[in-house]
């Protein structure tokens, strides 16, 4: 039996130009990287992104102090009928905070997941 893995990152609301969607991510902080001369705003290698799927476990903490969680469960998604990806039994409008505002979050990626842990 394969142990669970447990990445340290934060939310992230992912979206890049030729994508139709909108998707709800974690990026893996290992590969977020400061303002430095050659990147003064930062930046973010693609390894360390992962696209949410069902099944995966994610727990998302307060902003302030990152320790307080406000929201821990298993990933369950669902498309309405305009197009848009919700996670079930959660507000829409708190979800989108959380990831825009990019809340430190833990992740522990499901069996839908085809990417490998690095």
């Amino acid at each position: 039996m394969e142990e669970s893995v447990i990445l340290d990152g934060i939310c992230h609301q992912f979206c890049e130009q030729g994508l139709e969607a909108v998707y709800w991510t974690f990026w893996d902080s290992r590969y977020i990287f400061p303002p430095s001369p050659d990147f003064p705003y930062g930046r973010f290698d693609y390894k360390g992104l992962w696209i949410l799927k069902d099944d995966d476990f994610l727990t998302i903490f307060d902003k302030k102090t990152g320790k307080k969680i406000v929201w821990s469960g298993f990933i369950s998604l669902w498309t309405d009928r305009i197009g848009r990806i919700h996670q079930r039994n959660v507000s829409r409008k708190k979800w989108i905070r959380w990831f825009r505002k990019e809340y430190p979050a833990k992740f522990t990626p499901g069996p839908n997941q085809t990417k490998k842990s690095s």
